[in-house]
């Protein structure tokens, strides 16, 4: 009898595991969510938008590049080794060093990944709208996208002060599926990259000014009108304007690195030798 139940025993278990082998396992990771299903609200889409300007402003914290170009440029004095203070504040200037593992690397890169961080969810937010996935309302379409046109120009004019080089990335780059995104966005200059950000201002106080809205304090600290954000935009671009001048020096040498940059070596993060200054 024993013999019996083992053998039974075994059968069935043959048999479970051939059931089991028939069953559909292809079950969906809603850990790894795509677009269409975390952006498919009208309040999913408003929440990313509007969360561009905090990520934005973090570009100014600590941990990034401003406390080394204030103390390199004696705003105040810090002979301290912390956040690359002490390192590009020498004189004679040294080239800062964007390589792996190179002292104050983190500081160094720090704004390009919170500004790209921003124009990203930017990016998706404002594509559902394009694409008509979802609406905010006329008004809030509007709001929306006037918004959206002024942390552009932020993210891009911070690129073109700190860095020699960056990508250009707004809702309008399709990128397909499966697609190396280096072969549809490319590196262009410090220059090219302002221009875009004074064309994202520009376009921010048209469309700013064409209705009344207000932007919420939770997207910006603050209530802003519309008549305010037309302001900060002709402002800003102002003022990245005069702050993205570089030396003559300085050109010549970013025009050698363009030059000399092969394929392959955009996907690196590539810093203006003596930016502190």
């Amino acid at each position: 009898m024993s013999r019996m139940n083992r053998a039974t025993s075994g059968l069935a278990a043959l048999l479970l595991v051939g059931m089991v082998a028939c069953v559909d396992l292809n079950v969906t990771n809603q850990n790894d969510p795509d677009t269409q299903r975390t952006l498919r609200t009208a309040s999913d889409v408003e929440a990313l938008i509007a969360g561009a300007y905090s990520r934005w402003v973090r570009v100014l914290w600590y941990d990034g590049s401003s406390m080394m170009m204030s103390n390199a440029s004696g705003e105040h004095v810090a002979p301290w080794g912390n956040a690359g203070m002490e390192m590009y504040a020498r004189i004679p200037r040294i080239p800062t060093n964007n390589a792996a593992g190179a002292a104050n690397v983190g500081n160094l890169t720090y704004a390009w990944f919170q500004a790209y961080g921003a124009l990203a969810a930017l990016h998706d937010g404002l594509k559902q709208i394009d694409d008509g996935v979802v609406t905010l309302g006329t008004n809030g379409n509007l709001r929306a996208r006037a918004y959206g046109r002024y942390m552009q120009g932020l993210a891009h004019a911070t690129i073109a002060v700190l860095y020699d080089s960056g990508f250009v990335y707004d809702e309008r780059v399709a990128i397909p599926s499966g697609t190396d995104p280096l072969t549809v966005v490319r590196l262009k200059g410090y220059r090219q990259v302002m221009d875009s950000a004074l064309s994202f201002f520009a376009q921010a106080a048209t469309l700013a000014a064409s209705d009344t809205f207000t932007i919420p304090a939770t997207w910006m600290s603050q209530t802003v009108s519309a008549a305010t954000l037309v302001r900060l935009a002709h402002s800003d671009a102002a003022r990245f304007r005069a702050a993205v001048a570089r030396s003559l020096r300085l050109e010549r040498d970013s025009r050698r690195r363009q030059r000399r940059r092969h394929r392959g070596l955009e996907q690196r993060v590539r810093l203006q030798p003596g930016q502190v200054l």
